[in-house]
């Protein structure tokens, strides 16, 4: 499935509605294709304070970790740190910023 920031605005509206339900067809798909990530520069969470606090990072093959750590990227909720990965995601697919956030109600 090809990506398009246009096209697909809506499935990461639903994505950013609700990151943790079951996802349509559709969102389950264009999931897919995010989560195809080189696993030698991949981004994942790290639960730095558990219930609390959420921490992007990422694989790194050339850190003598072997991650790199983002302390500037710290969340508050799962969600908020779930559409982080989202949008990092679907800027390496579409090269297009997704918003921090959608109007609540809106339809794109």
């Amino acid at each position: 499935m090809a990506i398009d920031h246009e096209r697909d605005l809506g499935l990461a509206r639903e994505f950013w509605q609700n990151p943790f339900s079951i996802h349509s067809p559709a969102l389950a798909a264009l999931m897919r294709e995010l989560r195809r990530e080189d696993p030698a520069n991949r981004h994942f969470l790290l639960l730095v304070d558990p219930g609390r606090k959420w921490m992007l990072a990422r694989t790194d093959s050339h850190s003598a970790t072997g991650f790199s750590f983002y302390e500037d990227k710290l969340f508050d909720s799962p969600e908020e740190a779930e559409w982080e990965i989202f949008r990092l995601r679907w800027k390496r697919i579409t090269g297009r910023e997704l918003p921090l956030s959608f109007e609540r109600g809106a339809n794109q």
